[in-house]
């Protein structure tokens, strides 16, 4: 008979169960470092209301260029601090435009001479259509607005031959 020759990939038991304890216990003790991490982490976050502008009014001046609507409003009284400008948005029919108005709470709406006596013939001969006027206000730092104003007021050309803008 012949004596059995041990095979050179043959792993001897002990150490076969020997590596197995330590994979089962290193392979976690690892995953757990890997996972594990702390880190701390802050913010900041501010909130405020900016409520619309109030009190519209228009009022008929006259000065240089002619006839003239300047449109008041109050201040927001509840806003953040700092700057507050104005949006101001004429409406007629579909259309709108924006104006900006900083740091003030007013605007005049005029034409030049020219521009108002010929807006003031072609208003008699094909009558002028009001728009609406209404406002928003701007938190200048933040660009946080407020809601348009629900209150409206109305401006047109004047009828008279020198032109203008008048309230409506």
């Amino acid at each position: 008979m012949s004596d059995p020759q041990p095979s050179s990939r043959r792993v001897p038991r002990r150490t076969l169960i020997a590596l197995l304890v330590v994979l089962l216990i290193a392979a976690p003790t690892a995953a757990y470092g890997l996972w594990q991490h702390s880190a701390q982490l802050s913010t900041q976050a501010s909130a405020a209301t900016l409520d619309a502008p109030t009190n519209l009014r228009c009022t008929n001046v006259t000065d240089l260029s002619g006839f003239a609507a300047r449109v008041n409003w109050t201040a927001p009284a509840s806003r953040p601090a700092g700057t507050i400008d104005y949006r101001v948005v004429v409406t007629s029919g579909s259309h709108s435009d924006t104006i900006t108005v900083q740091n003030r709470t007013d605007h005049t709406f005029r034409m030049g001479l020219l521009e108002g006596l010929v807006g003031g013939v072609w208003s008699l001969l094909f009558g002028g259509t009001p728009v609406n006027v209404s406002v928003q206000a701007i938190h200048r730092a933040s660009g946080w607005t407020s809601v348009v104003s629900s209150e409206t007021v109305s401006i047109r050309r004047s009828y008279n031959l020198t032109g203008g803008v008048r309230c409506a």
